[in-house]
């Protein structure tokens, strides 16, 4: 699948659900910074994979598809609403959990962090418009 096809398919899957706008950009945001929407991501360390960067041991849908991958962060990132803060950063993080207090690097340095930071602006561009900026993919 191209990036702009999984695209499509977290759009989707957040129409089904009937998500909001924040959810949608969440899961958005999420797969754009996590893979800029490639299923064949895997990171350096080769321990998580897809377009949601999921690892095996924590997530059962790391080796499915796109779809698969959304509806467990999603599932997830709703068994968390009620730590969310609607910095959309912060409440992927939640999910995402790329950091942990016991890191010498604070939260907003953390290079995951940054990443997602400077994404925010074009994922909230790619949720109005459905399609993934040509210098993006």
């Amino acid at each position: 699948m191209t990036p702009q096809d999984n695209l499509n398919t977290i759009l989707r899957v957040c129409r089904e659900q009937n998500l909001g706008s924040y959810s949608t950009l969440c899961a958005v945001l999420t797969g754009y910074a996590e893979s800029d929407y490639r299923s064949d991501a895997v990171d350096p360390t080769g321990s998580t994979f897809g377009v949601f960067q999921q690892n095996p041991r924590w997530w059962p849908t790391a080796h499915s598809d796109t779809e698969a991958q959304c509806k467990a962060f999603l599932n997830d990132f709703f068994s968390k609403a009620a730590k969310h803060n609607s910095d959309p950063v912060h409440d992927c993080w939640l999910t995402q959990l790329w950091w942990d207090a016991s890191n010498p690097i604070p939260f907003e340095q953390y290079p995951s962090t940054i990443n997602y930071r400077r994404r925010v602006d074009t994922a909230k561009l790619i949720l109005q418009t459905g399609v993934i900026p040509k210098a993006d993919g």
